[in-house]
């Protein structure tokens, strides 16, 4: 959607275009049928001045109000269907902007902020664009007509109430610029307040513990003043709007009766054709007002449009093309390999510094390092949730850039660190990432994540509920039904960051015997602060400042590298004085 707000406006309407051209066919007859009632009016006030009744003409006045009422219904519904369209179609386009974005890019949103566009902004734009934009067009129909009518009865009468009402079109043009100004302005304060409130709900136990509920109540209440003063400048001028068009319609009306009792006076005019002429003036009032209050409606909505073109303009990962490394040939027993990987969340900030290593097939390979060493950065890249500034990341032969993203997840698995869950049911969970798995591939999963004595001791067991982002299940829980998910996928390599950092004992050595397991089929890479999980590793890569300062087994690290035995020492004394380290 390029170009400016309005531009993106016109180009949410153009798909719907029929629609809209049927309705706005069945609003034009409408208006012909009510431009025609003060005609039949006149002609029903003039042949009742003598003779019989003019009964014909009084139902055909009848006639057309039926028709006006119909029409009018129809167009109506017409519109307000198209309406609900676009916002589904606009909803749609972000959903799938939203899931597909890079993470570069949700990383500079607020969540809050997203939300409160992608309700509030979107439910704005079903009147805004749709029904605003057919009243605006309906009623600059009716008010041509009315006018020309009016030219043809009288051009001076005309001319005197066509003055009177430019001056209020201009006035009511400009206040309807100044509210689409602060309608972006007040969607901007709405969004900052819906931010601040996700903010404190994610971490309101945080407040809680700190005893930082009134400072947290006066930082919201504040945006919500905020948000609160920005809706008050709309409505000052909306309320503003309207008034200063009356006052026009007002100032027409008293011209039109003076001129035009001096032209009835001198026999200029007919009672009948002036009355003609004041049923159109009258008949303009409501058209007019509804233009401008359209027109103010249409700004709100072009403001929600530019807001929304944000999100429904962002790139999705694929659409990102980057320097692509010719394909190497796979060293024998090797799946995959980092050459001279490079990497910055932000410009001049390397993370990853020349990130050289390659991981076997089969077996268990450990990164170890200091806390901000780039660890975790390096899966992101491995998955491609971010992408490398320079370098190859090479899976199979294959740089991952050259992978199709559906098949680069579904060969490279991924337990994070958080091992985040999605509202649901147990199996819900641990079917995500494979939903085709059979029962008993989902029962060897349960089995190799030790969930299956936690599951049976539950009332509904797998159908059980792990609350919102897994409230219902602790830590180690999460874990486990996230590295469950991923064994169902059966990749090629099995990223694991962190993942004994919330078992106990128990559970960490039937964890360990699992890894063991896996590592037999595929390539298990760990990220680990627990010496039991490194000492069983095939190979240890060592990582520090962004950079590989050694490679090797346990054995062969202790004796070389000096940050690896510190860390030995540091990070993993506690187990070592338990004794929980079992070669």
């Amino acid at each position: 959607m390029k170009g400016g707000p309005l531009h993106g406006a016109l180009a949410l309407l153009r798909p719907h275009r029929t629609s809209l051209v049927v309705a706005l066919g069945l609003g034009v007859a409408a208006t012909g049928a009510s431009l025609s009632q003060p005609v039949v009016i006149g002609s029903l006030i003039g042949g009742m001045s003598g003779g019989p009744f003019p009964t014909t003409t009084l139902l055909l006045l009848v006639a057309l109000f039926v028709v006006e009422g119909a029409v009018a219904a129809a167009q109506a519904l017409i519109v307000g269907r198209t309406g609900s369209r676009i916002v589904l179609g606009v909803r749609e386009t972000i959903v799938h902007r939203l899931l597909r974005g890079r993470m570069s890019d949700h990383q500079e949103r607020r969540r809050g902020d997203t939300m409160a566009r992608m309700l509030s902004d979107t439910s704005l734009i079903s009147g805004a664009l749709t029904q605003s934009l057919a009243g605006m067009l309906l009623a600059a129909v009716t008010v041509i007509g009315a006018v020309a009518l009016m030219v043809i009865i009288d051009p001076v009468l005309a001319g005197v109430t066509a003055l009177c009402l430019l001056v209020a079109a201009v006035a009511g043009l400009t206040l309807a610029r100044w509210v689409r100004r602060a309608t972006v302005d007040l969607q901007g304060r709405v969004g900052d307040f819906g931010a601040a409130v996700e903010r404190a709900l994610a971490g309101l136990s945080t407040i809680k513990i700190s005893r930082a509920e009134d400072r947290e109540a006066a930082r919201l209440t504040a945006h919500a003043g905020d948000a609160y003063r920005a809706q008050q400048r709309v409505v000052r001028l909306v309320a503003a709007l309207l008034p200063a068009v009356n006052l026009g319609l007002q100032a027409s009306y008293a011209v039109v009766f003076v001129v035009g009792a001096l032209r009835l006076s001198s026999g200029a005019l007919s009672l009948g054709t002036f009355t003609a002429f004041l049923l159109y003036l009258f008949y303009m009032v409501t058209p007019l007002v509804n233009f401008f209050a359209s027109a103010a409606q249409f700004q709100q909505g072009v403001a929600s449009v530019a807001r929304l073109q944000e999100i429904m303009t962002l790139p999705a990962e694929e659409e990102r093309p980057g320097a692509v490394a010719p394909v190497a040939p796979r060293p024998e027993g090797e799946i995959l390999r980092l050459d001279d990987v490079w990497f910055a969340y932000q410009p001049g900030r390397h993370v990853l510094r020349g990130v050289s290593f390659s991981v076997p097939a089969r077996g268990v390979t450990a990164i170890v390092g200091p806390s901000g060493a780039g660890k975790s950065t390096i899966f992101s890249l491995i998955e491609r949730l971010w992408e490398a500034d320079d370098g190859a990341i090479m899976l199979g032969g294959r740089n991952v850039r050259d992978i199709d993203l559906a098949e680069l997840r579904a060969r490279v698995g991924y337990v994070e660190q958080h091992a985040p869950v999605m509202d649901g049911t147990i199996r819900e969970n641990l079917l995500y990432a494979a939903p085709d798995a059979t029962e008993a591939e989902l029962e060897h999963a349960i089995e190799a994540a030790n969930l299956n004595r936690w599951i049976d001791g539950l009332e509904d067991g797998l159908d059980g509920q792990v609350g919102e982002e897994g409230a219902e299940l602790s830590g180690g829980q999460r874990q486990r039904v996230a590295i469950g998910r991923m064994i169902l996928t059966r990749p090629d390599v099995l990223l694991m960051d962190e993942v004994t950092a919330h078992l106990d004992a128990e559970s960490e050595q039937a964890l360990r015997d699992s890894i063991k397991v896996q590592a037999a089929e595929r390539a298990v890479v760990v990220i680990a602060h627990r010496l039991s999980t490194v000492v069983d590793a095939d190979k240890i890569i060592v990582v520090e400042d962004g950079r590989v300062r050694g490679e090797g087994t346990h054995d062969s690290l202790m004796a070389s590298d000096d940050l690896y035995r510190r860390l030995v020492h540091t990070q993993f004394a506690p187990e070592l004085t338990e004794g929980k380290v079992r070669r």
